[in-house]
C-alpha cells in the first residue's frame, strides 16, 4: 500500500516535476517591473506550496529580501479582523527587523500600522452594532482635514522605509510569499488580498500568492 502526505516537498526534490515552472517563475521575479502581484493557482494539495518553497530558494543571491507569510496559521482561533492585525504586525516587523539601526522610519510606520490596526480593531469589536460599526469604519477610510487616510499614511510610511532598504543594501526588491489562503474562509481570504492590495501597492515589492482560484470566487460571491 501506498499514501499521499500532504507536505510541500524541500528544495530540488522535483517529484511533481515542476522545475521549469519555478525556474520560469524566479526568472520573471528577477525581471519584472514592480509592484506587482502573482498568483500561483491550483487545487488544495496540488503543491502551490512546493512551487513557493522553490521559488525561495532559487532566490539565494539574487539581491532580494524574502518573507514569507501563512496566513491560515494567522487565522487560527481568531476572527478575520484579528487575522488582518496579525498579518501587518508580521509584515511590518519582519520588515523592521532587517535595518534595526534604522529606528527612525519604522517608528514612523509602526504608528501607522498601529493606528489602522486600531481602527480594524475597533471595527471587529462594534459588529454587533450597525450604527457603530458604520462609524468604525469611516474613521479608518475617511480623511479629516488635518489627519491622512490610514491605509494611505502606512503604504507612504512602508514606501518610505523600503526604499530606505533598497538603497542600504542595495537590493533589487522584497518578495512577500502569501501561503495557504485556501484554507482560509473564501469571504475572509478576499478582505486579505484587498487590503494587501491597498498597502503593499509598492515600488519593489513583489507579492507571489498561492490560492485555489475558487476560493476567490466564493469570497467575491460573498461579497458582491
Amino acid at each position: 500500500m501506498s499514501g499521499v502526505i500532504d507536505e510541500p516537498v524541500k528544495h530540488k526534490e522535483d517529484s511533481l516535476g515542476i522545475e521549469h515552472y519555478y525556474d520560469a517563475l524566479t526568472e520573471f521575479v528577477v525581471t519584472t517591473k514592480t509592484p506587482i502581484t502573482i498568483g500561483i493557482q491550483g487545487e488544495w494539495g496540488s503543491g502551490k506550496t512546493s512551487l513557493l518553497n522553490n521559488i525561495w530558494h532559487n532566490l539565494d543571491g539574487k539581491q532580494f529580501e524574502r518573507i514569507w507569510v501563512n496566513t491560515w496559521e494567522h487565522s487560527l482561533m481568531s476572527t478575520p479582523e484579528e487575522t488582518l492585525i496579525k498579518i501587518i504586525e508580521q509584515l511590518v516587523s519582519d520588515l523592521s527587523t532587517l535595518d534595526p539601526n534604522n529606528k527612525e522610519a519604522f517608528d514612523k510606520v509602526k504608528k501607522a500600522s498601529g493606528a489602522l490596526l486600531f481602527g480594524a480593531a475597533k471595527f471587529g469589536a462594534s459588529m454587533v452594532g450597525g450604527s457603530v460599526a458604520s462609524d468604525a469604519v469611516k474613521e479608518i477610510l475617511d480623511t479629516p482635514p488635518n489627519e491622512k487616510n490610514k491605509i494611505r499614511f502606512l503604504r507612504e510610511s512602508l514606501t518610505g522605509a523600503i526604499q530606505t532598504l533598497v538603497e542600504k543594501k542595495g537590493l533589487k526588491g522584497f518578495v512577500f510569499f502569501i501561503d495557504d489562503l485556501d484554507r482560509i474562509e473564501p469571504k475572509d481570504a478576499v478582505k486579505i488580498l484587498e487590503l494587501l492590495k491597498n498597502i503593499f501597492n509598492i515600488k519593489n515589492c513583489i507579492f507571489i500568492l498561492a490560492i485555489d482560484y475558487q476560493v476567490v470566487v466564493k469570497g467575491l460571491k460573498e461579497k458582491f
